[in-house]
């Protein structure tokens, strides 16, 4: 009994030698993978300290890098007008029109660049610029501008006109009644398209002109012409149809000339 104990004691023993060595054996492999990784760190660290860090996107332009180069490294076309590059090197670089609208490229930059038709342009949301970049009126209607857009653009009412701008397209594109005036547009047009008498009037349109567009006495003596303008061009002398007092006789509208 004794032997056979003391059999297995020593086994124990064994056991546990053999248990306490793999464990120092991993502990060391352990330490030895860990003193690895430190000097791959290290080695990593210096070969970055030695290579030259581009800080911005200006600073790779500066270096001589070019943008078709850095585009698919993420750069943006914001950062590529930010760091100095052309239009034309964006365009060149694959950005789109409307990339280069927002990230600040001009009208004319676009053009310049080669982006030439007024549908790109428009896709991109140019408008102001579009006559400093040399583009006519006419083009910018012809490529489905609103009259509105084209005021943005800075042409003139009377650019619009000779575009093909109605007179009801200038008044909802926020050209005064003066400047309607003077591109040439009745003032029958003018009244047809929302202008008030006051504003035909200060335009300097006259009460004969006026009373041909269709405005009734009452409507030119609020407009601020006055009676005896009224007169002159034609109306009635019965005072109560100029005042808007008095639109009847015997139950029968009072005729203008009255």
């Amino acid at each position: 009994f004794e032997r056979h104990m003391l059999q297995q004691v020593e086994s124990m023993a064994v056991a546990l030698r053999v248990e306490h060595d793999g464990a120092v054996a991993a502990l060391v492999s352990e330490r030895e993978a860990n003193q690895q990784l430190r000097q791959e760190v290290a080695r990593l660290k210096s070969e970055m300290e030695d290579r030259p860090r581009l800080i911005s996107c200006g600073q790779a332009r500066q270096l001589g890098h070019r943008l078709c180069d850095l585009r698919p490294m993420g750069v943006t076309c914001m950062e590529a007008k930010a760091g100095g590059y052309a239009a034309e090197e964006v365009k060149a670089a694959g950005y789109s029109c409307v990339e280069a609208k927002w990230a600040g490229y001009t009208c004319g930059e676009a053009r310049q660049a080669g982006w030439t038709y007024l549908s790109e342009l428009k896709q991109a949301g140019y408008v102001e610029g579009l006559k400093q970049a040399g583009y006519t009126c006419v083009e910018a209607k012809q490529a489905g501008y609103t009259c509105d857009e084209v005021r943005q653009a800075a042409y003139t009412c009377e650019e619009a006109r000779t575009a093909g701008y109605t007179c009801a397209e200038a008044k909802l594109g926020r050209y005064t009644c003066a400047e309607v005036r003077q591109a040439g547009y009745t003032c029958a047009a003018a009244k047809k398209a929302g202008y008030k008498c006051e504003e035909a009037r200060l335009a300097g349109y006259t009460c004969a002109e006026a009373k041909k567009a269709g405005f009734t006495p009452h409507d030119c003596s609020k407009g601020g012409f006055s009676y005896s303008d009224g007169m002159a061009c034609g109306y009635g002398k019965i005072m109560d149809c100029w005042n808007g007092t008095r639109t009847q006789m015997n139950g029968f509208p009072i005729p203008d000339e009255w």
